[in-house]
């Protein structure tokens, strides 16, 4: 019977340790999964808010100084996230509406010709478009970063 006791005490040690690193092990790929999960959740976020703009500047209701702002505010972390083609991607985006906000503010603002007013509203409906197209476009900036089965 002692042989016996001696035995288990013996095995109780390496067995708690097996025990040990198979814990650890599981907690290890349980918060690298968190992990990716997180990242992916910081990056479909900031999807929607590129999806947002994109939205907003085809609607063509808002100012696009404030569209602009609240999108660098909320995606500033971008090129940390993404990389640079996105980070790129989204400077684009708001170039593109600042570009509409000038055109917009001109025709306001100076006396064109007849002939020079349509071609800023020309320029202005070409860049609404842009802005349509996008919905598509953005897809393709995202796609390698959002599918599932990178996760």
């Amino acid at each position: 019977m002692n042989k016996i006791i001696e035995l288990f005490s013996a095995l109780l040690t390496p067995t708690l340790a097996v025990v040990a690193v198979y814990i650890a092990y599981h907690q290890f790929k349980i918060n690298r999964y968190k992990a990716r999960v997180d990242l992916y959740e910081k990056r479909f976020h900031m999807y929607e808010k590129a999806l947002d703009l994109i939205q907003r500047m085809s609607n063509g209701n808002e100012s696009p100084d404030e569209i602009v702002l609240e999108f660098k505010k909320s995606t500033a972390g971008a090129y940390f996230l993404f990389g640079e083609e996105v980070g790129k991607y989204f400077n684009t985006l708001c170039e593109k509406a600042i570009e509409y906000q000038l055109i917009e503010e001109q025709l306001r603002k100076l006396p064109y010709s007849e002939e020079e007013q349509l071609s800023k509203r020309d320029d202005k409906l070409k860049i609404k478009k842009w802005f349509f197209s996008q919905f598509e476009e953005s897809r393709s900036y995202f796609i390698k970063y959002l599918k599932f089965d990178e996760i």
